[in-house]
């Protein structure tokens, strides 16, 4: 296995154990998650995942384990719902917690529809 693939499977496995804690520790959460991306997928806007994060607060600003942001647009785009774009320059996280970690941008997929 190349180091490339064995990085993804690693990633896949931390995304899959922060999914299934959801069950345990932060209940819901990940529904919450799930409806702010589908929500910024619908409005065919760009977005990253300080956005998300804004949605999800704004619908409800009870405390929730941000590292399901990730596993949630990682989902959606192997879904094929979101595609990134690599025309914009990736933006500085604004959440201190992140050290201004540089953010991707992603936009609802060409013809997509999302639920």
């Amino acid at each position: 296995m190349s180091e490339l693939n064995a990085g993804r499977a690693d990633r896949d496995e931390g995304i899959e154990a922060v999914l299934a804690a959801d069950v345990a520790v932060h209940r819901g959460n990940r529904d919450r998650v799930d409806r702010a991306v589908a929500k910024l997928i619908r409005s065919k806007v760009p977005f990253n995942a300080d956005h998300v994060d804004r949605a999800v607060m704004a619908e409800d600003p009870s405390p929730y384990s941000r590292l399901l942001i990730a596993a949630s647009m990682l989902a959606a785009a192997r879904r094929g719902e979101i595609d990134e774009l690599f025309d914009r320059r990736p933006a500085a996280s604004t959440r201190r917690s992140r050290h201004g970690a540089k953010l991707r941008w992603w936009v609802c997929a060409s013809g997509q529809e999302a639920a």
